[in-house]
Order: structure tokens, then C-alpha cells, then sequence
């Protein structure tokens, strides 16, 4: 709706500048409905209708959608009653099961456990890996062993480039 504001001596007026709003709905019916011969009263008085309607119309779709969701999810039939169902092993899980290895990237909170660990068992533990292992419940032995090598390899590579830039920055 257009509306525009008018100041007058500090008292604010909004003033509807398309108050003929029913006769430019019924214009756009006719325009794209052919068959339509609908005035602004006709318009008016449908959505005047609608409007009292639409709580009508909601309990009816409610009740509608109910009796369909109650009519797909009926009881099975007697010979399929108490009869547990089998639990599937999922693709990670059955990936962890055959290499032993969790596939999914490692969250910050793993991480922080896994620094942790290696700094309370440092390399004279005994059965180290397996202790870490057990300090991050979510990874396996495996796991922490080759997250540390790729850790070490970052900070190999790390060490290289700023030994690299130093270099560069001396000549």
C-alpha cells in the first residue's frame, strides 16, 4: 500500500494515498482471469469471507491430515508384533569395524584431548598409544598415531617456511 506522510506544525498525518485497494485487486482478476466479471464489493466481500473461514478451513486440513498420518501408521499386523528389529551398522561404523580408523575430520575438542594426552604420556610411558587412544574415547589408537604424524608434518613444513623466509629476508 502507497501511503505518504504529510507534516503539519509537528503533528504527524499518514494518509492513504490508495484507498480504491478493492478496485485494483478486482482489475487485476479481470485482467488475469478472463471469465471474471468481479467488482470491488465482490472482492471484498470474499476475503471478508475467507478471513471468517480460515479457522474453519484449519481444523478441517488438521482433521484431514490427522486421519491420513493415523490411516499409513496403523499397527503391524499380529505375526510382526514383538519382534525386535535389527539394528543396521552404519557406513562409518562398518568403515571403523574393517580398518580400525574413524573417517570423519577431527573436532577442536578431540584435538584438545589428543594434546593433552600426549603431553601427560610423554614418549617413556609405557602402552603410550593405548593410553591416548583411551584419552580420546571417539578415535582409535590408529587414529592418534596417524594424527600425530600429520601434526608433526605441519609443523615440519611450518618450521621449513619460516626458515625459508628468514633466508629470503637476509639476502
Amino acid at each position: 500500500m502507497v501511503y505518504k506522510k504529510i507534516e503539519i506544525e509537528d503533528i504527524s498525518l499518514t494518509v492513504d494515498l490508495l484507498s480504491t485497494r478493492w478496485e485494483v485487486i478486482s482489475k487485476f482478476i479481470e485482467q488475469h482471469v478472463s471469465t471474471s466479471n468481479k467488482n470491488a464489493k465482490d472482492v471484498l466481500a470474499k476475503a471478508k469471507e475467507l478471513q471468517k473461514n480460515d479457522g474453519f478451513m484449519k481444523d478441517a486440513a488438521d482433521r484431514k491430515a490427522f486421519e491420513k498420518f493415523s490411516e499409513s501408521h496403523k499397527s503391524a499386523p499380529p505375526s510382526q508384533q514383538g519382534v525386535p528389529s535389527e539394528r543396521l551398522e552404519s557406513v562409518v561404523e562398518q568403515q571403523i569395524r574393517q580398518t580400525g580408523t574413524n573417517p570423519a575430520p577431527w573436532s577442536a575438542d578431540e584435538q584438545k584431548l589428543l594434546e593433552q594426552a600426549l603431553k601427560t604420556f610423554n614418549a617413556s610411558t609405557p602402552e603410550r598409544w593405548e593410553k591416548i587412544s583411551e584419552a580420546v574415547p571417539t578415535r582409535s589408537k590408529k587414529d592418534c598415531m596417524k594424527r600425530y604424524k600429520e601434526l608433526c608434518e605441519v609443523i615440519k613444513a611450518k618450521k621449513a617456511a619460516l626458515q625459508e623466509a628468514a633466508k629470503a629476508k637476509k639476502t
